[in-house]
């Protein structure tokens, strides 16, 4: 079971949900994604020459559809790094990597918050209020900063609203961190100002 330590501390997994979050990469999320989405895979498998592979990973992240445009000796660190984080796993025997348990969780959040983000507006606005005591402040920071990068805005310290859905990913850590009881969420279609509201979000 993933502790809150392992879900808010995760370098990698806050570094790769913000920038694919905000249409980036870099070298370990483009192996990260890349491995998740073809499985077990071989090292040269990075450079393909006469096939475009992962093509929705590729489009959403603004990368050329038949070869990265990442050096070997870059991809060559960064999954070495990868491996050494225990985010990916490199099978001996064949010589192909796969994620581990830990990276394909990555994988899958990135995935879940990308398509809550990309989702075509259903006219509904999501609010999230939010008591968390202060013996559980780390607990509000990673709240808030999940939020932030949903693209929820903050009408006041502990109250955000969004256009989005909360990923389902989102919404089950809430509950494995035990916090549904100081965490409530409210769907609005008809809400006042909604004009004012549904301006500030144009420039996202």
């Amino acid at each position: 079971m993933t502790t809150f330590k392992e879900i808010s501390k995760n370098r990698y997994r806050r570094q790769i949900l913000n920038r694919v979050l905000k249409g980036g990469c870099n070298a370990s999320s483009f192996i990260l994604l890349t491995v998740a989405e073809l499985g077990k895979i071989a090292f040269e498998s990075f450079h393909p020459q006469n096939y475009s592979f992962t093509r929705l990973g590729r489009y959403l992240l603004g990368l050329p559809l038949k070869e990265s445009n990442w050096k070997q000796k870059t991809l060559v660190n960064k999954m070495n790094l990868l491996i050494s984080k225990g985010l990916v796993v490199k099978d001996k025997k064949c010589k192909k990597y796969y994620l581990s348990v830990k990276g394909q969780k990555i994988a899958d959040d990135v995935n879940d918050y990308f398509l809550a983000v990309n989702k075509k507006w259903d006219g509904i606005f999501r609010v999230v209020i939010f008591d968390v005591p202060e013996r559980k402040k780390e607990y509000r920071n990673w709240l808030r900063n999940n939020l932030y990068s949903l693209n929820f805005k903050q009408l006041q310290k502990s109250v955000f609203i969004g256009k989005q859905a909360l990923p389902l990913s989102f919404i089950q850590e809430i509950s494995h961190l035990k916090l549904d009881d100081f965490v409530h969420i409210f769907n609005i279609r008809e809400i006042d100002s909604r004009e004012e509201i549904t301006k500030s979000f144009k420039h996202d």
